[in-house]
């Protein structure tokens, strides 16, 4: 919100519009052609250069208009502005745009609106008060994560994100934890320094509740920990643990891991939606493309399994796309990417090769593809594939390789019983995947190969971020990205983890960091002998099962934590605890 001093008339056009556009860092030639203003209040009315003004009557309205305009297309960027609101000689702004494109383009997002029926649908002689009700939406104060208008019956498909103008930034909720706490120091003794007058102050309680020890200047000695309270920081700084620390000498490229079906679980890193604007808004995002995204949404937050096609490969292509965006708006520039069987798509979409909407659209069709292959699963095996051949029965095939000693066979159910009784019987440990279905096996050629026309309608880049390919085994080729049976051919074709796996880190020393539920990519990357050797490590974002909302959000932050402890110089203010 900015306060203006003086007359009223210096509302007045072009005054206005151009005070906005200073505030917002945004000189009149930079907006898009396709600008909207949407304006509340006294001068409503008054011209802002060449762009369109809608009048509408309160903040409220404009907020949903602005929505609105979005929804139908009528403009790609809308600024929404309330004059003299929520106070006389206050302007309270915002700037919205689609989420999809907002993300695709990388803008900095601070939260989420859902339009909603206006004017809103309230008991007969109940009065609505607009202004109480807007002021945790407008201006610059204390903004909901996931800001709803309301009250209203069944939102519209209007999805739009707010943007931040230059030095704002989204302030969490005090009390909703846990945070991450981060610091450095020049040499190894400042840094038991620091945390010795942190301890200090904790215990006295000469500061705010938790140090804003992410405030200090950047130096090579570091260390972190994740507390929700003083108390548990107070333990952590009095032990040295669990804490975070270590010396940045040469930092190591990070690698983002993808996981794909099996890894699933009821709720996964629904902890963060609501939480985390830029996961909840890339989630919105994919679901949104979606025919049924309210529905799989609701199923996913609702903690019912998920299991079957319809809800996995959808919920794990957006938890997935969602992390990647998540770790990009700290600041983390991937060095590389891989994914596991959908994982792949997550990748490519993230590196460009694919726009959001034909990725969204083209997971949507593999999952109503799949809907009619007959019934089948896949099952997990500690050997190797060579190992493996004699007890491949009927159409049971190594659907992926994921290591030197881990596979997954893929084929109908009955066969794969009697694989699994053989394999115990003779002492090779194996557990069902969870999956419906025969992936990466013949079962599902047919219908790999119906999606080939699809796949040739979408135009596909070459990627902006490298992506090493888990069904070529490699990194991904020009050929690969240009040849739509490439990408068909995925969802019948075997897994080739491992061998991308190892190709990857022969090619340098990584932080692997699993950006998606299960932890699994994370457990055989620990095996990888670079990994064992201590030239690669690994880290993960998510919980290996379900738990608590704060579980999901101390496992983000723990992961954070570690790309800081490993050198990468993170968005303090993505990350800071709140004062």
């Amino acid at each position: 919100m900015v306060r203006l001093e003086g007359a009223a008339d210096t509302f007045a056009a072009p005054g206005w519009a151009g005070l906005l556009l200073t505030w917002l860092g945004v000189g009149p030639e930079r907006l898009p052609v396709r600008t909207r203003f949407v304006v509340a209040g006294p001068y409503a009315a008054d011209p802002a250069g060449p762009y369109p003004v809608e009048p509408v009557a309160g903040s409220r309205a404009a907020l949903f208009a602005a929505c609105r305009a979005l929804e139908r297309g009528e403009a790609d960027t809308v600024v929404a502005v309330g004059l003299h609101e929520p106070q006389p000689g206050a302007v309270a702004a915002v700037v919205l745009r689609r989420s999809v494109e907002a993300l695709a383009e990388g803008e900095r997002v601070l939260g989420l609106l859902r339009a909603c029926p206006w004017p809103p649908a309230v008991p007969e002689g109940e009065p609505v008060s607009v202004i109480s009700d807007l002021r945790p939406l407008f201006g610059w104060g204390a903004w909901p994560t996931d800001a709803v208008l309301r009250p209203g019956p069944e939102p519209t498909d209007g999805r739009a994100v707010l943007l931040m103008p230059p030095g704002e930034r989204l302030s969490r909720s005090p009390g909703v934890g846990p945070y991450l706490h981060a610091w450095s120091a020049q040499d190894a003794e400042a840094e038991e320094r620091m945390r010795d007058e942190a301890l200090r102050a904790l215990e006295s309680e000469r500061c705010a509740p938790l140090p804003e020890l992410f405030r200090q200047p950047v130096e090579p000695v570091r260390g972190c920990l994740v507390a929700a309270s003083r108390e548990e920081a107070v333990a952590a700084l009095r032990t040295g643990g669990p804490l975070l620390r270590g010396t940045v000498t040469e930092r190591r490229g990070v690698a983002l891991l993808f996981p794909g079906q099996g890894s699933q679980y009821p709720r996964m890193g629904a902890g963060l939606y609501g939480h985390e604007p830029v996961f909840t808004a890339a989630v919105d995002a994919v679901l949104h493309l979606l025919e049924d995204g309210d529905r799989v949404r609701d199923v996913w937050l609702s903690g019912e399994p998920v299991d079957a096609t319809e809800y996995s490969q959808p919920l794990l292509f957006a938890v997935g796309y969602a992390m990647g965006r998540l770790v990009m708006s700290w600041g983390v520039r991937p060095h590389a990417l891989l994914g596991h069987s959908i994982g792949e798509m997550v990748a490519a979409t993230l590196a460009g090769v694919f726009t959001l909407p034909d990725a969204v659209r083209l997971v949507r069709e593999r999952v109503e593809l799949v809907a009619d292959a007959p019934p089948g699963g896949m099952l997990a095996v500690a050997a190797a594939p060579d190992r493996l051949a004699p007890y491949l029965i009927g159409d049971v095939v190594v659907g992926a390789v994921n290591g030197s000693r881990q596979c997954l066979l893929a084929g109908p159910d009955a066969d794969l019983a009697k694989v699994a009784g053989a394999l115990e019987d003779d002492g090779i440990t194996c557990r069902p995947a969870r999956s419906h279905k025969a992936f990466h096996s013949p079962a599902l050629a047919p219908h790999a190969a119906a999606s080939t026309p699809s796949f040739a309608a979408v135009r596909r880049n070459l990627p902006s971020i490298p992506v090493h390919s888990a069904a070529g085994g490699g990194p991904l080729t020009a050929e690969q990205v240009a040849d739509p049976a490439f990408w068909a051919g995925q969802l019948a074709g075997p897994v080739l983890f491992g061998p991308a796996l190892n190709r990857l880190l022969a090619d340098g020393d990584y932080l692997l960091v699993e950006a998606g539920p299960g932890q699994g990519l994370a457990a055989l990357a620990r095996r990888h002998p670079a990994v064992r050797a201590g030239r690669s490590a690994v880290t993960a974002l998510l919980p290996t099962r379900p738990g608590t909302p704060e579980d999901d959000r101390r496992a983000l932050l723990s992961g954070a934590g570690r790309l800081w402890v490993e050198g990468h110089d993170l968005d303090r203010d993505a990350l800071q605890p709140p004062k």
